[in-house]
């Protein structure tokens, strides 16, 4: 009797296990507060790939030094040098190609300012000034999320002018170009930046180791396609 007994509660038990199994809740665990935080604070990668362009406007600085001595007949200065700085503007376009983080591409740019070098002897005036320069570069940038910052190099240009004293006469001249810069998505499409590039020129006209550079410092204002 007592062996019928303990067999029927066996059997009980089997067939009210499913019953109690199907009730049964496995408990995940939550993920914690400092995992969510460090998630949702790390910047999302945005898509920087397209066409772009727009314009620019900031200050130049322009620069030019001359070896004198080279100069048959003077050997009282063996070197001058001269600087300016102005009002800069410009307009630019370009392309990004981007790959994770990182983004690469190509853009041309035209700038211009009011920057002259000059001086006078015995009343009459002369120098040069930059008319415009054009340059184009490679970028490599980060994407930091809502925020692009790159590096550039490449080669430029620049057309000077001359005058008085120096004569009426322009001249173009070839250089390379380095520079870096930031871009501020505003919108899906507006991108606001900061660059600095420097333009190197060196043997202007091929004489006397005239050198010169244009530097500028710009706020750039774009749209993506």
């Amino acid at each position: 009797m007592r062996m019928k007994k303990i067999v029927s509660t066996a059997v009980l038990s089997l067939i009210a296990m499913p019953a109690f199994a199907g009730g049964l809740t496995v408990l995940q665990p939550e993920p914690s507060a400092a995992y969510g935080a460090a998630a949702s604070s790390a910047p999302l990668a945005r898509n920087w790939s397209g066409f772009y362009a727009g314009a620019q406007i900031g200050y130049g600085t322009l620069g030019a030094s001359v070896d004198l001595e080279n100069i048959p007949g003077v050997d009282w200065a063996p070197k001058a040098s001269l600087t300016d700085g102005d009002f800069a503007y410009g307009l630019h376009a370009g392309y990004n190609a981007q790959r994770g983080r990182f983004v690469y591409g190509a853009e041309f740019a035209v700038s211009s300012g009011n920057s002259r070098l000059g001086g006078s002897y015995e009343g009459v005036e002369g120098g040069a000034e930059m008319d415009r320069t054009s340059r184009i570069v490679g970028r490599v940038g980060y994407d930091l999320g809502d925020a692009l910052v790159y590096a550039t190099s490449g080669l430029a240009r620049a057309k000077v002018s001359t005058f008085g004293l120096a004569g009426d006469e322009s001249y173009t001249f070839d250089g390379y170009v380095l520079g870096v810069g930031i871009d501020f998505r505003v919108t899906d499409n507006v991108l606001l930046g900061a660059e600095y590039v420097h333009e190197q020129f060196t043997d202007f006209r091929d004489a006397y180791g005239f050198d010169g550079k244009f530097s500028t410092a710009s706020l750039k204002l774009s749209y993506q396609f």
